[in-house]
This record gives C-alpha cells, structure tokens and sequence, in this order.
C-alpha cells in the first residue's frame, strides 16, 4: 500500500508550491490529505506517516501553529513519523534561520529545531535579489547523492550544521558545493528539508503570470535532472 501523505495548506503555505508538490505526490501514487494548522492541533498526526510542510512564509507557520502545533509536529516526528520540509518549511524545521534581504533581515530560533544547524538564506550568487515575483528564481544545478541534477530555487537556503550536527548533507550547490538539502534522524523519525523546489516542473512555473520565458525554457531543459532530484530527496525519506 502506497504511504498516504498529510500535505499541510493553512496560511503561510504558498498555494503554488502546495499545488506542485500535491500532483508529484499524486503522480508517485500517494494519498495526498491537505491539513489546517487546526487539524494538527486537533491531533490528525497521531495516526500519520507523512508530513509535508511546503514552502511559502515560515513566520505563519509560527503564529498558526503555536507552541502546541510544534510540539504536536515534535511528537509525531519523534515517535516514527517522516517529515519533509521544503524552503519555508525546511527554514520552519531548522534549529536557526538567517534571512538577508531588501526588506528582510531575520536572524532568529525555530521552534522545532529538526534540522540542527541553521539555515542562511537566500543562498548569495545564484539567483537575483529575493522578491516574491517569479523573476526572482533561477534554475540551479545540483549534486544530489551521487547524481547531477537541478531544480528551481526561489528564496531557499543553504545549510550550516552546529557542532554536534548529526545530520546528512544529500544535495549540494554545484556552484558554490554549500549544503541545499540534508536528512537527519529526530528521534525514531526522519526529517528531510530542502532548500530548492524540485517539485516544480517547467509547465508549473509556465502557469504563473510573469514567469520568465528563460526560467521556463531552463526548467523544461533540465527536467529529467528536476525529477531526478525530487526523488532522490522523496526516497531518501521515505525508504529510510
């Protein structure tokens, strides 16, 4: 049986990013249940295998969730579950976060502390100046495991583990080797983030008003190395 997967869509989630992850979950056959920040609360994880936080803002994660939804989160990912944090959902799971940018100037803990290090963003020189407008992402190359891949990045981070990290560098920037992904144990379960968006095709990013046509035309070049990066960092939470 295919594992079902709790797809978090409360305010903070960008529905874009939500929407791409939904259907490449769907196309690998998963059961695919979005979930409100009030369903965590009410205790829909107690049962679940699969958390997906997706990118978007992290700060309403926060103001959502509360203290009882990180610690329900905690719990569930402590006793066995998986946890997959994408962006603003790895930036939410990560000890610390730093975000520099025009408007922007972030430089404080997260409550649920998974990934232990912290996650600087947006990751300097491979991308234009962060704003939330398509023109902003860029597709990057990666090494992802032992594979060459690539995927949109759009505000994401790159990782620095503490000094008693124990976590698993898995996909790394080709252009600058910094850390884009890594899987760490949290208890009995696993947690993986990631600073890209391989969820994200070439005719997702088409559908957004004002996408660059370059952006769409690398993304669409690139898309056996997109998929290859989206299931080497699926499996490896998954299968772990």
């Amino acid at each position: 049986m295919t594992t079902p997967v709790h797809l978090y869509d409360d305010e903070g989630a960008g529905p874009f990013v939500t929407g791409c992850f939904e259907r490449r979950l769907i196309e690998r056959g998963h059961d695919v249940r979005r979930i409100k920040a009030a369903d965590v609360l009410a205790g829909v994880l107690d049962d679940a295998e699969v958390m997906v936080l997706p990118g978007g803002a992290d700060r309403p994660y926060i103001r959502k969730l509360g203290d009882d939804g990180a610690a329900r989160i905690r719990d569930f990912v402590h006793g066995g579950g998986r946890f997959f944090g994408s962006c603003a959902g790895g930036y939410y799971a990560a000890r610390r976060i730093t975000f520099n940018a025009p408007g922007f100037d972030v430089d404080e803990p997260r409550p649920l502390g998974f990934y232990p290090g912290t996650a600087h963003g947006p990751v300097p020189g491979i991308a234009p100046p962060f704003r939330d407008h398509p023109e902003s992402a860029a597709v990057v190359r990666l090494e992802a495991g032992s594979e060459p891949g690539a995927a949109l990045f759009w505000g994401g981070f790159s990782l620095q583990p503490d000094a008693d990290a124990t976590a698993t560098p898995i996909g790394h920037y080709a252009a600058n080797g910094l850390v884009a992904a890594a899987s760490c144990i949290v208890g009995t379960g696993h947690v993986f983030v990631s600073g890209v968006h391989p969820e994200v095709t070439a005719d997702d990013f088409a559908s957004l008003e004002d996408a660059p046509a370059t952006t769409v035309d690398l993304l669409r070049e690139h898309e056996v190395q997109r998929a290859v990066v989206f299931n080497v960092f699926w499996d490896r939470l998954i299968d772990a």
